[in-house]
């Protein structure tokens, strides 16, 4: 699973997070509350679930685009059941 990334709001430095998950379990759990220690400035930074991404992505919410949204842009459609004729 890829590890979640962070922008500290100070030095705009990006860190990891140690969260490892997936797009559609971060969609699940945006709202939630994340406490992080930065290595850039040093404090504590309370930040949202949602504000985190992947390195991949190449997507820092801090430049205005969002992991989550891209997340779901990006799955898969669901499988629909086919019919057989006869």
């Amino acid at each position: 699973m890829p590890l979640l990334l962070f922008t500290c709001p100070s030095t705009g430095g990006s860190f990891a997070s140690g969260i490892h998950t997936d797009a559609r379990s971060l969609a699940c759990v945006a709202q939630l509350p994340v406490r992080l220690q930065c290595p850039h400035c040093g404090k504590m930074h309370q930040v949202t679930a949602k504000s985190g991404y992947f390195p991949e992505a190449g997507s820092d919410p801090a430049a205005g685009s969002s992991q989550v949204d891209h997340a779901r842009d990006r799955s898969p459609a669901p499988e629909r059941p086919t019919r057989l004729a006869g």
